[in-house]
């Protein structure tokens, strides 16, 4: 084999194996400062180099979580969006898959929505960017929430025999888990 080829090979087998262990130990996202500067940059350029190693692993299929052979989720899910006002309650905001549609508008799905909730799940990175926008959106409202958080909500889709018997093909408990909180800084 030539220099260059075995170089190649071992290379290779050490983004594998680094990918691997990465994954393996559990590194999760650095959490953004209230404020923007150096440390903010630093901050990003971490955690999208952590997506980066997320996706590499994930696209080549060595990342461990290969699910082809597994069981289907049978989950009803959906996003949440919750600002804390500086008095400390919460309000539920509208998200887009949500929001009222009449006529025409409802009969068709707009499966760019749903795209991005499904990548917006995975990517902290974009996650931290969407309340962002949602904090600047509230803030040009008039409204200036201390804080706001993703949750995903899910609840299971029961199996047929327990569907038919309730009458309703959804499991009467919903779940929630926060996804990504951050504080909404000044924006002008």
């Amino acid at each position: 084999m030539t220099r260059w080829r075995k170089a190649l090979i071992a290379t290779k087998a050490l983004i594998s194996v680094l990918t691997q262990v990465f994954t393996n130990l559990g590194v999760g996202y650095l959490a953004y400062p209230s404020t923007d500067g150096p440390a903010a940059a630093a901050v990003s350029a971490a955690n999208e180099g952590r997506w980066l190693v997320d996706s590499f692993g994930f696209y080549t299929g060595i990342n461990g979580f290969w699910r082809m052979f597994s069981p289907v989720h049978r989950y009803d899910w959906w996003w949440r969006v919750v600002a804390t006002d500086p008095d400390g309650r919460d309000r539920e905001l509208s998200t887009p898959s949500y929001t009222g549609r009449t006529g025409v508008d409802s009969f068709f799905v707009d499966f760019r929505e749903t795209k991005f909730l499904l990548n917006l799940w995975t990517r902290p990175p974009m996650q931290n960017a969407y309340i962002d926008s949602r904090c600047r959106e509230e803030q040009r409202a008039g409204r200036a929430p201390s804080a706001i958080r993703l949750e995903m909500s899910w609840r299971a889709i029961l199996p047929p025999e327990q569907a038919a018997a309730r009458g309703d093909h959804r499991d009467p408990q919903v779940y929630s888990n926060v996804m990504a909180q951050q504080p909404c800084a000044r924006h002008p």
